[in-house]
């Protein structure tokens, strides 16, 4: 598996990178002592904890400002910058992946910063799970010793010295501490590193563990030589309900020593799944629905409107999927996620919910494929899903885009596609072909479109012409004009790159894809498009012919 890099602003305006892998609802690790996003990435231990839980999840942790590929920071370290941090980048991931909840795993010194974000948000935080840590950073050691400790780091950071790891790292495999020694220079300076082991010490979050009201699993290892298991156990007591493990070992960290009980803990805690269970999988075909710009809408509509608009809507989304055979699975606050059996009942829902929406002035972006998902009790995850989730992305107000698979599988079902050609996804390997779902001009659900061609989504104007997407139709002076399909497709795909440089080989790969069509034919078909514009050979006032290169649409749209 490839990390993907990102940065997010911390509200002193510090730079937090973060780093997000796998697929799957969210999964954030609060940052532990100190870390560099790419050299950890190279140690193999930790790469494969993080790789064995993105399987399942979209795992994402992040270097504090100071330390690895973040910016330097002025604010000093303590629980309210762990905690800005720590929340910054649930943010950015949430809104990365268009996800409401994450579940957050604290490790060693990460764990006080996670306990109070977990108490002050459990309207995000679905779940807590508490690795080797502590409610009190005072009781893990005596004062005396804290001094040394911090002392020797100070003295003797990045210059590959023994001590240190035999005093943080005890009981790692040699290869573990090779690394470390050589990554201590490039991950943070030696003043930020003691500064950091202090931080440990002093972080305190027993005013916050009894306000903890989501599902609780605290980890420890019985033997553990940097924090004991006894605060572990400690932990676990303060917070209500919390499910305490012990386990066998003595490594600190996780993916040090054998960690094949701690991953089978925490996906049995996470997916309520026997430990070692099976996944199950099935064919599905995921929708995704989004309002298009839904923050300016509600600053003008205000509260209580936007409410009633909101309501109405998943009123419309029940009716529709139901009536299909669909599946709601999640509400996305401005969307929502559905599954559908076949992708033709998912393709007809999207062209009926357009429509809907649009008559109450509600312009959605929708986005669908179909392949294999993986239930988790009611929720799905796999790649398909964060396919579907990025077609949505791409996708204009009030536009339905497919992937060329779904419209595939789809044939035969009442559907009218134009290829838009193969777009890259974010965070989706490799590229996907896409096409633009369009109704037929006969659709059940035509009279329920708002009438109003000012608010009408996807209408191109040019001269006294409109080019209407949705409906499929272009109109002059409002009364429809006839045209073969492939004609409308031409105009249209010149109409939405007005003023571009058009080739013919754009054309030919785009609109007809892999079908063979003569030069003939594209020049047919690009005489009929000017033919129903009023244009000719001579007059060229919409698509002009820019001789030995392509065409150019040059009349002005809005």
């Amino acid at each position: 598996m490839d990390q993907q890099i990102r940065v997010a602003a911390a509200p002193a305006g510090e730079q937090v990178a973060y780093a997000s892998v796998g697929e799957g609802p969210l999964l954030v690790l609060a940052a532990w002592w100190t870390s560099h996003l790419e050299l950890d990435w190279q140690d193999p231990g930790l790469r494969d904890f993080i790789e064995t839980l993105a399987r399942r999840h979209t795992v994402v942790r992040y270097d504090r400002p100071g330390v690895g590929l973040s910016s330097r920071g002025d604010r000093p370290y303590d629980l309210d910058s762990e905690t800005d941090y720590l929340n910054t980048v649930i943010d950015a991931a949430r809104h990365d992946q268009r996800q409401d909840e994450v579940d957050l795993l604290g490790i060693s010194c990460g764990g006080p910063g996670s306990v109070r974000v977990a108490a002050e948000r459990p309207d995000v935080i679905r779940s807590l799970i508490m690795f080797a840590s502590y409610a009190t950073g005072d009781d893990i050691v005596d004062d005396e010793t804290k001094r040394a400790i911090t002392d020797l780091v100070r003295v003797n950071w990045g210059m590959g010295s023994q001590s240190i790891t035999s005093v943080l790292l005890p009981g790692a495999e040699p290869d573990t501490i090779r690394r470390f020694n050589r990554s201590q220079r490039d991950t943070t300076s030696p003043e930020t590193a003691a500064s950091l082991l202090d931080l440990t010490f002093t972080l305190d979050a027993s005013d916050y563990t009894s306000r903890v009201d989501v599902p609780t699993l605290v980890l420890h290892r019985a033997h553990d030589l940097v924090i004991g298991c006894d605060l572990g156990r400690d932990l676990a007591g303060r917070i209500s309900g919390a499910e305490f493990r012990e386990l066998e070992g003595k490594a600190h960290v996780p993916w040090t020593g054998d960690c094949s009980a701690a991953l089978a803990h925490i996906e049995r805690f996470l997916t309520g799944e026997q430990i070692g269970g099976p996944p199950i999988r099935q064919l599905a075909t995921v929708c995704f629905i989004d309002i298009a710009d839904s923050t300016r809408m509600l600053s003008e509509l205000g509260d209580a409107r936007w409410r009633e608009r909101l309501d109405h809507l998943r009123r419309l989304v029940d009716d529709e999927a139901t009536s299909r055979s669909g599946s709601v699975l999640k509400d996305t606050g401005d969307g929502a996620m559905l599954t559908f059996a076949m992708p033709g009942s998912a393709l007809d829902f999207a062209q009926s919910i357009r429509a809907r929406a649009g008559a109450i002035d509600l312009p959605l972006r929708i986005g669908l494929h179909m392949g294999e998902v993986e239930v988790r009790g009611e929720d799905i995850t796999g790649i398909t899903v964060v396919i579907a989730s990025r077609v949505a992305d791409a996708a204009a107000a009030g536009q339905i885009l497919a992937t060329q698979t779904t419209a595939e599988l789809a044939a035969g079902s009442a559907i009218r596609v134009v290829d838009v050609g193969a777009r890259d996804l974010k965070g989706v390997a490799g590229e996907r072909r896409l096409v633009d779902v369009a109704p037929l001009a006969d659709d059940s659900h035509a009279a329920d479109r708002d009438t109003d061609d000012d608010a009408a989504p996807g209408v191109i104007r040019f001269g006294g012409y409109e080019l209407d997407v949705a409906a499929f139709e272009l109109r002059r002076d409002g009364e429809p004009v006839d045209m073969e399909p492939q004609v409308f497709d031409v105009l249209h795909y010149l109409a939405t790159r007005a003023g571009e440089l058009v080739t013919k080989e754009q054309l030919l790969d785009d609109v007809w894809g892999d079908r063979f069509v003569s030069d003939s034919s594209l020049s047919s078909r690009i005489k009929s498009a000017r033919a129903v514009v009023g244009d000719d050979g001579t007059r060229q006032a919409v698509i002009k012919t820019v001789h030995g290169r392509g065409f150019r649409f040059i009349a002005p749209v809005d």
